[in-house]
C-alpha cells in the first residue's frame, strides 16, 4: 500500500471507533429515557419517595458515561486530525488508535460532564423527573 491508501485506511479506521463512541452516546440516552418512563410507569403516589433515587440514579450514572464517551470521541477526532495532516515523506503511518497523547489538550471528564450538549439533554430530564415527582404527589 502506499501512503495515501495508508493514510486512507487509518482515517477509516479512527472514524469507526468516532462512530461507535457516538452510537453508545445514543444509546445511553435511549437507555436513560427508556428506564425514567417504565419506572414512571409503574409508580403509583404511595411509591414516589421510595422510588426517587431510583429515578435520579441512572440520570447521573448514564450522564457520567455518556460525558466519557463524549470525551473519548473528542479524543480520537484529535488523532484524525492528527493522522488527516500528516504529510507523505515526512510522517509515517503506523495505524495507531493510541489517543493518550492528546488527553491533556482535551478537557478532563468533569469538564465534559458540565459540557452543554450534555448539560441541557440530562438537566432537562433531571427537571422534568423533578416536575413529574411532584405532580405526583401533588396532583392538581
Amino acid at each position: 500500500m502506499n501512503f495515501i491508501e495508508q493514510k486512507v485506511k487509518h482515517l477509516e479506521m479512527i472514524q469507526d471507533v468516532v462512530k461507535r463512541m457516538a452510537s453508545n452516546s445514543f444509546q445511553l440516552k435511549t437507555w436513560t429515557i427508556g428506564i425514567i418512563s417504565a419506572v414512571f410507569a409503574l409508580m403509583d403516589k404511595s411509591q414516589v419517595f421510595y422510588l426517587m433515587p431510583i429515578l435520579i440514579v441512572p440520570v447521573f450514572l448514564f450522564w457520567g458515561l455518556d460525558a466519557y464517551f463524549l470525551r473519548l470521541e473528542r479524543l480520537y477526532r484529535q488523532l484524525y486530525e492528527d493522522v488527516r495532516q500528516r504529510q507523505e515523506g515526512v510522517d509515517n503511518i503506523d495505524f495507531s488508535l493510541d489517543y493518550r497523547s492528546y488527553e491533556m489538550q482535551e478537557k478532563t471528564w468533569f469538564q465534559v460532564v458540565k459540557s452543554r450538549t450534555l448539560l441541557v439533554f440530562y438537566g432537562m430530564l433531571s427537571l422534568v423527573i423533578i416536575c413529574l415527582i411532584v405532580a405526583k404527589i401533588f396532583p392538581v
